[in-house]
């Protein structure tokens, strides 16, 4: 039966999908802290998992566009973290699920906080570019190997896709633009958030009656988000991925000594 708390979870997942597309985070990165505020915490992360998965897989189909023409963005290096997140994305939520409470989120405070300061060293040209050079992003198979199966771990643990986690790593050891991070992130969700589900699926968590209206509302977000991409400047979505990466850091912070 569809209600105003359903609408409120449609809402919720379409502003969290159109997030994720516009910035490759993971639409985990708004659900889960808003559940948790009102008292969802036990759901959060597992209905958030399905509503990733649910928008990944539309937004992986949706830009595929992006990998023709003159200025196409190479798929291989999003591809290479897809099949690595896929095999490590499940640990997350292993480690979420007997781990002491306080201990996860508060080392995943500490990486949050430390991809905060990436953010500002490539900002300041210290690494990046300015340090790699022109060399052509298919050259680091090795580092997407490492990047994706970190990233899709911690990932697992928080709910979301661990994108907004990767995005600063690939701007400063793989010398991408902003854009080719983003759809990079969007391709490694693809395989984090459906190792991420099948685990949630096999302990048996998600709350489907809040999971689907979320998935649901990710799908139409992400799908606009995606297109938005090609809309805002890169400044602007570089801005709102330091926003977001502040906001899960404080929530995760609070959340190791609350929750």
């Amino acid at each position: 039966m569809f209600d105003a708390i359903t609408l409120v979870y449609v809402v919720l997942g379409a502003a969290s999908g159109f997030l994720s597309g516009l910035i490759g985070g993971g639409a985990g990165i708004l659900i889960v802290p808003v559940l948790s505020l009102f008292g969802q915490h036990p759901i959060a992360g597992p209905a958030s998992a399905v509503a990733v998965a649910m928008c990944s897989v539309t937004a992986a189909l949706q830009i595929r566009r992006r990998f023709v023409g003159a200025d196409a963005i190479a798929p291989r290096p999003g591809l290479i973290m897809c099949g690595s997140a896929f095999l490590t994305g499940h640990l997350g939520v292993g480690m979420n699920e007997f781990a002491p409470i306080f201990t996860v989120p508060l080392t995943l405070a500490l990486f949050v906080f430390l991809s905060l300061d990436l953010t500002a060293r490539v900002h300041h040209g210290l690494v990046g570019r300015a340090v790699i050079g022109d060399r052509n992003p298919n050259d680091f198979f090795g580092r997407y190997v490492l990047f994706g199966s970190v990233t899709a771990m911690f990932g697992g643990v928080v709910g979301s896709g661990g994108g907004l986690l990767l995005f600063p790593l690939l701007h400063a050891y793989c010398g991408m633009t902003t854009r080719e991070a983003v759809y990079s992130c969007l391709l490694m969700m693809l395989g984090s958030s459906l190792s991420s589900v099948s685990a949630q699926i096999y302990l048996g968590t998600p709350d489907y009656t809040v999971a689907v209206p979320l998935g649901i509302g990710a799908i139409l977000g992400g799908y606009f988000g995606v297109l938005a991409i090609e809309i805002v400047s890169e400044d602007a979505i570089r801005t709102i991925a330091r926003a977001m990466l502040l906001e899960l850091g404080l929530f995760l912070l609070i959340a190791s000594f609350l929750l």
